[in-house]
């Protein structure tokens, strides 16, 4: 569903573009739907950096 969707997000280019989902509580989404997962723990670790 969400790499359907994708192409309709503006400036998504499939051969260029990834999809990256952030999470508070959690996710359940199957493999391959998207690139990347990340919690709320790595949004602010990496705002830290």
């Amino acid at each position: 569903m969400l790499r359907r969707d994708a192409p309709s997000v503006p400036g998504f280019d499939p051969a260029t573009s990834g999809l990256v989902v952030v999470s508070r509580s959690g996710a359940d989404i199957p493999a391959g739907e998207v690139g990347v997962v990340r919690g709320p723990g790595d949004v602010v670790g990496a705002w830290n950096a």
